[in-house]
């Protein structure tokens, strides 16, 4: 499937790695070539620039040279996948982008960003925002816990709704 509007190479890295995910969700990652291979298949073609963006300019945990988004991450065995909320990254992607904007991705590849927020990296609906700041600031940000969702990190989030948020509401 081809699009006529102008998709940014990290986007169409996003949206490559997005689709192979929602397609092979038990895969711990993707190779260079299967995103390069799925951006062609989407896209008409591969831009130059689609190598540096998957090592370089959107891995989460790499010097911004110039990039600075937070859109992937490196998974076992020089496979990548897509960044999720409490994976590490270098200090100077704090804010960074983590996956398209809605107004700059064609509307078929819509969808994908609910998927992402819903089912890829759930962890701010399950917990709030409150509690999500809560647990970045007890686990250190460097500590190689990748998933905050974990039976180690839940029951500070399930502890600080209880007593802060459940108070509010009550």
């Amino acid at each position: 499937m081809t699009t006529e509007l102008h998709t940014k190479i990290a986007d169409q890295v996003w949206i490559a790695l997005a689709l192979l995910h929602k397609d092979r969700p038990e895969a711990e990652g993707f190779s260079v070539a299967q995103v390069k291979e799925k951006v062609r298949q989407e896209f008409g073609g591969v831009a130059p620039g689609i190598e540096p963006h998957i090592r370089q300019h959107c891995l989460a945990d790499k010097e911004p040279k110039p990039g600075r988004y937070r859109m992937l991450v490196k998974a076992a065995k020089g496979k990548y996948r897509l960044f999720r909320e409490g994976d590490n990254y270098h200090p100077d992607r704090e804010g960074a982008k983590t996956k398209p904007n809605s107004g700059e991705i064609p509307e078929q590849y819509q969808p994908l960003l609910a998927w992402y927020e819903e089912e890829y990296d759930p962890q701010v609906k399950i917990f709030g925002p409150e509690a999500l700041a809560l647990l970045m600031k007890i686990k250190p940000r460097h500590s190689g816990y990748t998933d905050i969702s974990s039976d180690k990190h839940r029951h500070l989030a399930e502890a600080y709704f209880e007593h802060h948020v459940a108070k509010r509401t009550s």
